[in-house]
């Protein structure tokens, strides 16, 4: 039975394993794990890597959960069909290869979800929906990257020209271009941060500018998730969190102080409360 019980259970049998060396990503992996053991959710996706997943396999596994193992989150971008753009988008997904050496962690709570990983590559609106992000976030994440791709092939196209060999090259080559960040919504990430930091998913405009939208509703659960699991775990995750935002813009010394109090905090969240735990028994 899928119960925060089994999410407190399997978060205490995973505290002594890495899950990633960015803290950030660290804790939100292992959230993302608890979510599916709580029933929050059908299915998640750890992105650690490789780093320590077969250990963290194990124990999901142990726990009565189901696995599934794929070398990325989404295969491919379902791009509108009838986009003047349309034929350098495929060349450019032609292009894209993924790393023989990454990896990712499927997490499912039932075997028809499983058998639907294992059977077919999924498109990104797909793969989002299955996770558990709100539709709206989902669709507007596509239009970003609609909108991004094709500005980045504009600029490529304008420096090597519109003939197709040309342009397959450049891909290949990695020729670079200028495009503006702000067409990749940058500002999402750390806004989402601030309002709804125990999701995880990129939230959309539209759930950043409402107290009632979906991602809301979805942090609320998670955070109370987070609390449940470890009180010292909430406030670290609370604080790293924080702790991004002032990332951006940061000089290199400034970075690399934050980032030494990240991983003090990190310490603390796990494993230190691990031991304060084992002294109350």
């Amino acid at each position: 039975m899928l119960s925060t019980e089994k999410a407190r259970l399997l978060y205490q049998a995973t505290r002594h394993l890495q899950f990633c060396d960015i803290p950030s990503i660290d804790l939100k992996d292992r959230l993302s794990l608890a979510t599916v053991a709580a029933g929050l959710r059908p299915v998640g996706v750890l992105e650690a890597e490789g780093l320590e997943l077969e250990h963290v396999r194990e124990e999901v596994i142990n726990h009565g959960l189901l696995t599934c193992i794929s070398k990325a989150v989404w295969s491919r971008i379902e791009w509108p069909g009838n986009h003047p753009l349309l034929r350098y988008f495929l060349l450019m997904d032609e292009s894209r290869k993924p790393a023989n050496t990454r990896r990712v962690l499927w997490v499912c709570a039932n075997p028809e979800d499983r058998k639907k990983l294992k059977s077919s590559p999924l498109i990104k609106h797909e793969a989002g929906l299955l996770l558990g992000y709100p539709a709206c976030c989902v669709q507007f994440q596509i239009e970003v990257d609609v909108k991004a791709n094709a500005e980045f092939l504009t600029a490529l196209i304008a420096k090597v020209g519109n003939d197709e060999q040309s342009v397959a090259q450049a891909l290949k080559d990695d020729v670079g271009v200028e495009v503006s960040d702000d067409v990749f919504a940058v500002e999402n990430v750390p806004k989402t941060d601030e309002r709804f930091p125990f999701v995880i998913h990129t939230a959309c405009d539209s759930c950043l500018c409402s107290a009632e939208c979906q991602s809301a509703q979805i942090n609320a659960s998670y955070e109370k998730l987070a609390l449940d699991l470890d009180p010292q775990f909430h406030t670290g995750f609370l604080q790293i969190r924080a702790l991004c935002s002032r990332l951006r813009g940061a000089s290199d010394t400034d970075r690399d102080r934050i980032y030494q109090e990240m991983q003090k905090i990190h310490q603390q969240a796990l494993y230190d409360g691990k031991r304060q735990s084992a002294k109350l028994r």
